[in-house]
């Protein structure tokens, strides 16, 4: 089982709504835009994407809080055409992981670099440094699981359901 932030997060669901598609597009899809911040632009094959950076993302980023003061996860993962940081909420009442934003680097950006980039729109509780973890290990997920993008990895083994018996899956 799964506790992030002293919940167990069993029976929560990925979900991304149209309000966060709006917003990642709005706020980082414009190649001007997103090459002046020293970002590449998002586009729709990064969110068809999104299921591969949840099931074996590089680094998990917890601890932090966006302005509404909701727990957030942070997943990044490097891809063939860029590092992806994609962000998500945890609503509790609805027992969702929120689609909240989604940005992208160039490949060769150092993760303590795209970490950095969290703030100002990701906020620690109290002042207590965001919890980083690596993703998991590859030689630890099961053989079955291997470049299937809707599993989600658990600690150190792979499950189609979500993380272990934490997550039971994705849903759009």
């Amino acid at each position: 089982m799964f506790i992030l932030f002293g919940y167990w997060l069993s029976g929560y669901h990925h979900v991304i709504d149209s309000s966060s598609i709006r917003h990642v597009f709005k706020q980082h899809g414009n190649a001007a835009q997103e090459h002046a911040r020293g970002q590449l632009p998002i586009s729709a094959s990064d969110f068809e994407a999104i299921p591969t950076v949840l099931a074996r993302p590089d680094k998990l980023v917890f601890g932090t809080k966006n302005r509404i003061g909701r727990n957030q996860v942070v997943y990044i993962k490097r891809l063939d055409d860029g590092t992806t940081l994609y962000l998500e909420e945890v609503r509790t009442g609805r027992r969702e992981l929120a689609s909240q934003s989604m940005r992208k680097y160039p490949a060769t950006m150092n993760v303590d670099r795209v970490i950095s980039t969290l703030y100002p729109n990701a906020h620690s509780d109290g002042g207590n440094e965001p919890i980083l973890m690596d993703g998991p290990d590859p030689r630890n997920i099961h053989d079955d699981c291997q470049g299937r993008s809707e599993a989600i990895w658990s600690g150190n083994r792979c499950c189609r359901h979500g993380f272990g018996a934490a997550l039971s899956g994705w849903r759009r």
